[in-house]
């Protein structure tokens, strides 16, 4: 079962990260541990405290698309922040958690700055559906087609920038597919 086809039926997946993604040789990706799925509308019965909004003090924990696209956008910063700054990034006070922090820890890597609209609008629940934010992607993609995201040195992806994009073009294509 693919995300997107939970959601149109009513359904969140609930414990989005990195543990919960295997992606494949060639970029596929498959979502594992269906263990956390709940009805929306309901209170989320699995959750990782990292990727989820009430631990950011974002939303409530109740079951919608908005839920995942929520841990979705905190995937994707703990994937573009070097490995020794994402573990302290993630381990703040609770006065630090808010959604302030996070837009934060976002700016701290231009190498993706075409996607930080779609990062933000994630985390403040501003799509309405899988497929709202599957042509908000789009649009950053195309318009951003032709040209080669570097770093600010001038060097090329670093591996783990080049699997996020890879996750990212999966879920949001998955989303599309199924949900039509």
């Amino acid at each position: 079962m693919k995300l997107a086809q939970l959601h149109t039926a009513g359904w969140q997946f609930g414990d989005i990260k990195t543990d919960n993604i295997l992606v494949g040789a060639y970029g596929q990706t498959e979502l594992v541990d269906y263990g956390g799925v709940t009805e929306h509308g309901h209170s989320v019965k699995q959750f990782t405290e990292m990727y989820d909004r009430g631990y950011w003090r974002c939303g409530a924990r109740i079951a919608d698309e908005t839920y995942d696209l929520f841990s979705f956008a905190v995937l994707c910063i703990q994937l573009i922040l070097p490995k020794n700054r994402a573990k302290e990034a993630f381990t703040v006070s609770p006065k630090q958690r808010n959604i302030g922090y996070l837009q934060q820890l976002l700016a701290e890597d231009k190498t993706l700055l075409p996607f930080h609209p779609f990062i933000i609008a994630a985390l403040e629940g501003r799509f309405g559906s899988g497929a709202e934010a599957l042509q908000a992607w789009n649009l950053i993609r195309w318009k951003n087609h032709e040209q080669r995201i570097v770093t600010k040195s001038g060097s090329p992806f670093r591996f783990v920038q080049a699997l996020f994009i890879s996750i990212m073009l999966c879920v949001l294509t998955m989303m599309f597919v199924f949900q039509y």
